[in-house]
C-alpha cells in the first residue's frame, strides 16, 4: 500500500494533466513471453508490458517476484521503455527474488503491449520458475493519479538439464483436425495436431494456401499485440505435407515438411514486419508458398510537445498549435484533438488553427495515434484573454405593451468595433440579437423593434474584434419592464388591462352601489326619481357585473383584443353611471 500511495502522489504531482474523461477505465499488466523451457546456465529475457485498453496512462509500478533458488537476475534494461524517468528505478534482489520499480512519463501513452522493462535471467537450477507481478498500479493520465489496473498476469518458465521440445501428440486417426486453442499463461506452445489420411490423386501441383490468422485478420494492417497466435488454412484432399516458416523475408519458400495439419500455434513475432510462409505438397510435388504479412508495432509514437507562437495565455481567439511527431514503425495515422469539454476530433497533420475560443481557461489535449493503435499524448492549459468589454450607458427601463417605439440601448466601447447586443427574457430565453458598430469615438446605440409581451427583460452586450476575439459579456443594470397600458390613472396609480384592472373595477362597482344607497337615504322625498334611478343603475350594474364575471372567469383564455373590448365596455358603463349619478345628484340638489 505504501508503494501504491507513492505512485499516486507521483502521478498527481508530476503529471497534473488530463486526456479524455473515462467513466470505466481499465489496464492490464503482463509478462512476455509467458512460458518457456530453458537449459541450465541459459540466459533468457522476459518483458513487463502494459495493455492500456485504449486509455492514456502516465505511470506504473509493480513488484516482480521469482524463485531465487532457480533464477538469478543478470540485468534490467529500460532503454526501450515507454517511461522516460523512474521515481523508483528498477531494483532487484537475487537473495529475496524481487524486482521493484516505479516508472512514469510526461507524455501519456496508450497501446495494447506497451514496453516497461526487460529482465535478463540466468537459469541456475532445475525446476519450475513462476514469475508473478504483485503490488501493481497503473495511473491514468487524468491529473488525479487514478489507479486503473484491473489485472496482472505473470509467467511460468521451466529450467531443465537441457532445453527440450515437448513431444508430438499421438497421431490422430481422423481425417481432419480441429483448431487448437491458444495456450493458457504459463503453458508451453503445443505442436500442431497431425492429420492421418489417404490423399486423393493429384491432378497438378498444389495451389497457393489460403491462410487465416484470427489475431491478425488483415495482412495489410498494423497490430499492437505481440503474443502467440493461431493460423489456419483449408487442406485440399490431395495434400500430403505442409511446410511453414516465419521470418522477415517476404519471398521465402519453406522446404522442410512438418507432416499434415490444418492449423498451428506460432510464438509471438518480433516488432516490425514479418511473414508467415505456408506451402503445400501433394503426390506431384511442392506448390507455391503464401506469404502472410504480420506487421507488429507495440511502441507508441515519439513523445512531443505542443507549441504555439501566440503562447498559451493570449487574446488570440484562434491560435495555431504545432505538435508534429513521428513513429518509427507503422507511422502516424492521425491526431486526436480535444479542446475543453468539446468532443474530440481527428486531425491529419501536426499543425492546427484552433476554432474561435471564448474567453476563459480550458485544457487542450493532443494524442498522436499510429497505424497500430498506439498513442502518445501531450496536454497544455490554454487561457484566452478577453478584450475590453463594452459599457452600457442607457437602456429603456419601462415601456407599455403594444408601444410602437422599441427598446433603445446606448453605450461606449473600443472605437470602430462590433458590439453584439442580446435581449433576453428574465428566464434566460433569447429574444433577439443585434450588432452595432462603435464610431471613431467609441459610441454606439441600437434599438430593438420586436414586439414584447408583458414581463421582465435583460440586455447583454459583448464586443468582437476583426480577429473574432470576444470580450466578457456585460449586463445592463436596470431590468426592462413591459406593462399593460393603463386604462385609468388615479394620481400616481396606473391601472392597466390585467389583474389590477379587476381590482379597480370592483372598487368602482362597490362605489357605484354605495352611491346609490347614499342618494336613496338622502332623497326620501324623491322616491319616484330614486326608483327610476335605481332601475337604471341596476341595469348598468348588471351589465358591468356580467362583463366582470366573464373577464374574471376567462381571463387567461382571452386574447388581448377580447380583454380590451370587455374592459372598454365596462369603462363605458362606469362613465355612464358616473354621468347619470351626477345628473341625479344635481337634480336632487335642485329639488327636482
Amino acid at each position: 500500500m505504501k508503494k501504491i500511495s507513492g505512485v499516486f502522489i507521483f502521478a498527481v504531482a508530476m503529471f497534473s494533466l488530463f486526456l479524455f474523461s473515462t467513466s470505466a477505465s481499465a489496464a492490464l499488466l503482463f509478462a512476455a513471453p509467458q512460458s518457456g523451457t530453458h537449459a541450465l546456465q541459459e540466459a533468457f529475457s522476459i518483458s513487463v508490458k502494459i495493455d492500456s485498453q485504449g486509455d492514456s496512462i502516465n505511470a506504473a509500478q509493480a513488484r516482480v517476484t521469482f524463485p531465487a533458488t532457480i533464477l538469478e537476475v543478470r540485468s534490467i534494461d529500460t532503454s526501450n521503455s515507454v517511461f522516460g524517468f523512474w521515481p523508483e528505478a528498477p531494483l532487484f534482489s537475487n537473495e529475496n527474488g524481487t524486482i521493484d520499480f516505479i516508472g512514469g512519463t510526461v507524455n501519456g501513452v496508450s497501446g495494447a503491449s506497451l514496453h516497461a522493462l526487460t529482465i535478463e535471467f540466468i537459469a541456475k537450477s532445475v525446476g519450475e520458475a513462476p514469475i508473478s507481478l504483485d503490488n501493481g498500479a497503473i495511473t491514468i493520465d487524468d491529473g488525479t493519479g487514478t489507479n486503473v489496473l484491473t489485472g496482472a498476469t505473470g509467467a511460468n518458465h521451466r529450467v531443465s538439464v537441457s532445453a527440450v521440445i515437448p513431444p508430438l501428440p499421438s497421431v490422430s486417426e481422423t481425417a481432419t483436425s480441429t483448431q487448437q486453442a491458444l495456450p493458457l499463461p504459463g503453458e508451453p506452445i503445443p505442436p500442431p495436431v497431425i492429420i492421418e489420411r489417404v490423399p486423393e490423386p493429384a491432378k497438378g501441383l498444389p495451389e497457393v494456401p489460403h491462410v487465416s490468422v484470427p489475431l491478425y485478420p488483415s495482412p495489410d494492417n498494423w497490430y499492437n499485440i505481440a503474443t502467440p497466435f493461431n493460423a489456419t488454412w483449408a487442406l485440399p484432399l490431395d495434400i500430403t505435407d505442409v511446410a511453414t516458416a516465419i521470418n522477415v523475408n517476404p519471398n521465402f519458400t519453406p522446404q522442410k515438411s512438418e507432416r499434415l495439419f490444418d492449423n498451428k500455434i506460432f510464438d509471438s513475432v518480433p516488432e516490425g514486419v514479418s511473414y508467415l510462409h505456408v506451402r503445400f505438397r501433394n503426390a506431384i510435388g511442392w506448390g507455391p508458398a503464401t506469404h502472410y504479412r504480420l506487421a507488429i508495432d507495440t511502441a507508441p509514437p515519439t513523445p512531443f510537445i505542443i507549441e504555439s507562437l501566440s503562447g498559451f495565455q493570449t487574446d488570440d481567439p484562434a491560435p495555431i498549435f504545432q505538435f508534429e511527431t513521428n513513429d518509427a514503425l507503422s507511422g502516424i495515422k492521425h491526431y486526436l484533438i480535444k479542446i475543453g469539454d468539446a468532443e474530440a476530433f481527428e486531425w491529419k497533420s501536426g499543425k492546427l488553427q484552433l476554432p474561435l475560443q471564448q474567453p476563459g481557461a480550458r485544457k487542450v489535449s493532443v494524442r498522436a495515434i499510429d497505424f497500430a493503435g498506439n498513442g502518445t499524448s501531450a496536454n497544455v492549459d490554454l487561457i484566452t484573454i478577453p478584450i475590453a468589454s463594452p459599457v452600457i450607458t442607457f437602456v429603456t427601463e419601462k415601456m407599455f405593451f403594444g408601444a410602437e417605439e422599441g427598446i433603445t440601448v446606448k453605450g461606449t466601447a473600443l472605437p470602430n468595433i462590433d458590439v453584439r447586443v442580446s435581449l433576453m427574457k428574465a428566464s434566460g430565453e433569447l429574444i433577439s440579437e443585434h450588432s452595432a458598430l462603435a464610431d471613431s469615438n467609441g459610441n454606439w446605440d441600437l434599438s430593438f423593434g420586436e414586439p414584447l409581451g408583458v414581463g421582465a427583460y435583460a440586455v447583454f452586450a459583448q464586443t468582437k474584434d476583426a480577429r473574432g476575439a470576444l470580450s466578457l459579456m456585460v449586463q445592463a443594470d436596470p431590468i426592462i419592464t413591459v406593462k399593460s397600458r393603463p386604462i385609468i390613472t388615479i394620481g400616481a396609480l396606473e391601472v392597466g388591462a390585467t389583474g389590477s384592472a379587476l381590482v379597480l373595477l370592483i372598487i368602482l362597482c362597490a362605489g357605484a352601489g354605495a352611491g346609490y344607497w347614499y342618494f336613496r337615504e338622502r332623497q326620501r322625498i324623491l322616491r319616484t326619481d330614486v326608483a327610476m334611478t335605481s332601475r337604471d343603475q341596476e341595469h348598468l350594474y348588471a351589465l358591468m357585473n356580467t362583463d366582470l364575471e366573464k373577464l374574471t372567469k376567462n381571463f387567461d383564455a382571452m386574447n388581448e383584443t377580447e380583454k380590451k373590448f370587455i374592459i372598454d365596455r365596462v369603462n363605458e358603463n362606469v362613465q355612464k353611471m358616473e354621468k347619470y349619478i351626477l345628473k341625479e345628484i344635481k337634480n336632487i340638489g335642485n329639488g327636482k
